[in-house]
């Protein structure tokens, strides 16, 4: 991987970080880390602040063949980070699948958060029967093995 790939995949968590805040992301902080980051990543901002979602989707797919040069884990778990944040679920469910993938291939004790992300995502879309076999796997990776689990059920 070159260094300028390197650096994507690289700010692809910091990215992240930034909008995973429970109160939200601050635009100028974004502002600031567009700045710093190479291109794709600074155009895939500017979109954000924007709330062009189309350019959107279009840079969340260039980062997508930045996360497949590396091959790695944390890129594939970031850009899912991302997507996510951004309400794109279904990108974000292929990408915490492809993290989730290589952390199993390659034995990493990843896998456990990665799969209590998408868990959470496929609660957020309703889909409990997947969003309970990932806490489910997610659970098994620590050694601890649930009997089931049940989606929560409506008092009404």
């Amino acid at each position: 991987m070159d260094p300028s790939s390197e650096s994507v995949v690289l700010s692809l968590g910091t990215f992240a970080e930034m909008l995973s805040d429970p109160e939200g992301y601050n635009p100028e902080r974004l502002k600031s880390l567009s700045s710093l980051v190479p291109i794709p990543l600074s155009s895939f901002i500017e979109a954000i602040l924007y709330s062009d979602e189309d350019v959107m989707r279009e840079h969340l797919s260039d980062l997508e063949d930045y996360a497949a040069e590396a091959n790695s884990i944390q890129a594939w778990f970031n850009l899912g980070r991302l997507a996510h944040r951004l309400f794109f679920h279904q990108a974000a469910i292929g990408y915490y699948n492809n993290a989730a993938d290589l952390a199993e291939i390659r034995r990493d004790d990843s896998l456990p958060g990665i799969l209590l992300s998408l868990g959470g995502l496929y609660g957020e879309e309703e889909d409990w029967d997947r969003a309970c076999q990932c806490y489910e796997r997610a659970l098994e990776g620590h050694g601890w093995c649930p009997a089931t689990c049940s989606p929560p059920s409506s008092s009404g």
